[in-house]
């Protein structure tokens, strides 16, 4: 969704370079217009790009006036383009870099829904993208650890959200498999780990690697290099 608050009004931006660039100025601050030009176009000098930059700052500047709190210039010009310093800049991605701030980090998981900006695949935005990542995937581990010894089972659920939102995190799915076979669920650590092995053959062609199954069997969970050994009754059988 292509929406701010500004106060307490929501604001839609509709067009994708306006707020690719209202998300820019936010994250990276005041920067010259070649500059975002070459981020947002991915280092294009075309003319037709430089027209659309100036569109683009028109519909941004204009479709955040319309909040009633704006009677100034939102997105001034002075040696560089900026968000007005008028404005209190809150971002929700933030507090993923507190984790000193459990309460905090918790309310932002469950409000970041789906990955950094996934419709738009400029340079600046896929390194951004895989940076947000890495802070989730270590607010989901941070967050269930800090749980781990007092309420395992809300751990447990910790984990296995953060496995979903992460399907190929080794730690996250470490600490899954772990509590799993702690808690005395041979069968939800096997379900965790084929759905983790299977994600693997699909999207990226790959195998489960060899340091991966030794750490495996550390945790108490038996593993073969080709094959995965099940606990029974009466020994193991192979999947």
């Amino acid at each position: 969704e292509r929406s701010l608050r500004i106060g307490a009004q929501p604001v839609t931006v509709s067009l994708t370079k306006s707020f690719e660039l209202l998300v820019y100025l936010a994250l990276r601050g005041p920067s010259t217009r070649e500059a975002i030009i070459d981020a947002l176009w991915d280092g294009s000098r075309e003319a037709r790009h430089q027209e659309y930059f100036k569109v683009a700052v028109r519909r941004l500047r204009a479709q955040m006036s319309v909040s009633d709190a704006v009677d100034f210039n939102p997105v001034p010009l002075g040696e560089r383009y900026a968000l007005s310093e008028r404005f209190q800049l809150t971002l929700d991605a933030d507090v993923l870099e507190q984790p000193d701030a459990p309460d905090a980090q918790e309310r932002a998981l469950k409000g970041l829904q789906g990955a950094f900006m996934e419709d738009v695949e400029s340079e600046w935005v896929v390194e951004q993208r895989n940076h947000f990542a890495m802070l989730r995937e270590a607010a989901w581990l941070h967050w269930g650890l800090s749980l781990r010894s007092t309420a395992p089972e809300r751990a447990l659920c910790i984990f296995g959200r953060g496995v979903k939102d992460h399907p190929i995190s080794e730690e996250l799915l470490l600490n899954l498999i772990e509590l799993h076979c702690e808690l005395g669920q041979p069968l939800a650590a096997v379900m965790a780990f084929t759905r983790f092995k299977n994600t693997l053959r699909t999207d990226f062609g790959l195998e489960p690697d060899t340091a991966l199954l030794k750490r495996l069997t550390r945790v108490g969970f038996p593993v073969l290099a080709d094959s995965l050994m099940i606990p029974r009754a009466h020994g193991y059988f192979e999947i």
